[in-house]
């Protein structure tokens, strides 16, 4: 299920990221990406020079791969790999290039490939567990990060990595500790931070989240996805003006961060300030269109602005992608109804109640259609089943 319930006149859920890929420096020139452009034009500079120099590729490569762009960090040692440059160094860069760019079945291939070359490299077995892990495989993908742990106790990005495994396992207590020691070994690991602040939140602990997460934001203050997800937590508390600063400062930072842009939404759909909702999420939509929880909430825009067949449009494509969700059937449902098209109402109430019999507000409002209809027995019915809902029976 995306999000919360959505119901008008109750709290839309906001959303926090959970970091897994390198940062993706935005537009506006910060510091930390002013080193790492230079970093990538003196190593540019340096292999334009000597082009056949394995090392000079290697970090131009590890270069790209901290700005988070891993196709020119794939296109950067392919050309070495083919020439036969097998080195461990460069089969983990290559490996974990071809998993960024979508292609994890590929990276797992390589290293197992050479897994005799990488099988001393806790940055191998990490690289192994983050391609199991985005194949859906968690329980080996934790094994993996347990070795490349017990092989470098003191890496950061290892317990930081397995931290993911594990939170994404729901192992709450053990992913917490694994991001403690990522931050033990490497206290300048904003992401393990960020992570264990959306943790935090996720078990209920909202002042320890905001504690971890205010951490981020001032240790590194021009990292946009600590004030991103610092905003969606204050938000979530129901404190609009910290959570306004927050998110746009992360918008300053970042312009192209659709979760600061969704949240933003979120924040004026809960205080009925439509139209500035509607602009942040489609903002939020333009930049990632793939983004299913982004669909969800302009699907609820449009029902709270009246827009019934825009909802209704919005639904459907919703629920191509996740097929009997009960919160986008209940919108859908109530979209239908309020459009004037009580049949279609009926007819997703009645699968609602099927797929989820204790969705409350399901019987109440397949009553309501039925009424319209002219089934009053049948909406009576109905209603005696919301009733009994409703008190517990």
């Amino acid at each position: 299920m995306v999000g919360g319930s959505g119901v008008p006149g109750t709290a839309l859920k906001f959303r926090g990221t959970t970091l897994e890929t390198p940062f993706n420096p935005p537009p506006a020139v910060s510091s930390r990406e002013q080193a790492l452009r230079t970093r990538i034009d003196d190593a540019a500079r340096n292999l334009r020079q000597d082009p056949d120099r394995l090392d000079l590729a290697l970090e131009l490569a590890e270069a790209y791969r901290a700005a988070g762009d891993p196709r020119e960090t794939l296109r950067t040692v392919d050309r070495f790999y083919r020439k036969g440059a097998h080195t461990p160094e460069l089969i983990v860069l290559k490996a974990d290039a071809e998993r960024l760019t979508g292609n994890p079945s590929g990276g797992l291939g390589l290293l197992e490939e050479h897994a005799g070359l990488v099988a001393s490299l806790a940055r191998a077995w990490t690289t192994r567990g983050r391609c199991r892990l985005d194949l859906g495989e968690a329980t080996a993908a934790i094994e993996a990060m347990e070795t490349a742990v017990s092989l470098d106790p003191e890496s950061g990005e290892a317990h930081y990595a397995l931290g993911i495994a594990l939170s994404r396992s729901e192992r709450a207590p053990e992913a917490e500790g694994a991001y403690k020691a990522a931050l033990r070994f490497n206290p300048n690991l904003v992401k393990a931070q960020i992570n264990l602040g959306i943790l935090y939140d996720r078990l209920g602990r909202k002042t320890d989240a905001i504690q971890a997460l205010r951490t981020a934001t001032a240790t590194h203050p021009d990292r946009p996805e600590g004030h991103a997800n610092l905003g969606a937590l204050y938000a979530e508390l129901g404190r609009r003006d910290e959570a306004l600063t927050s998110l746009r400062r992360a918008l300053d930072l970042d312009p192209r961060s659709s979760e600061a842009h969704l949240n933003l939404a979120l924040l004026h759909l809960n205080e009925r300030r439509l139209e500035e909702a509607a602009e942040a999420i489609r903002r939020a939509r333009h930049l990632a269109p793939d983004d299913a929880r982004i669909l969800y909430y302009s699907a609820i825009l449009a029902l709270r602005r009246g827009l019934h067949e825009e909802a209704i449009r919005t639904f459907d494509e919703f629920l191509a992608t996740a097929p009997g969700d009960p919160s986008a059937l209940y919108h859908l449902g109530l979209a239908h109804l309020r459009g004037g098209n009580p049949d279609r109402a009926i007819e997703v109430f009645t699968k609602l109640t099927e797929l989820h019999p204790a969705h409350q507000k399901a019987h109440f409002y397949l009553g309501v259609a039925m009424d319209q209809n002219g089934l009053g027995e049948q909406a009576r019915k109905a209603y005696r089943v919301a009733s009994r809902l409703e008190r517990g029976l």
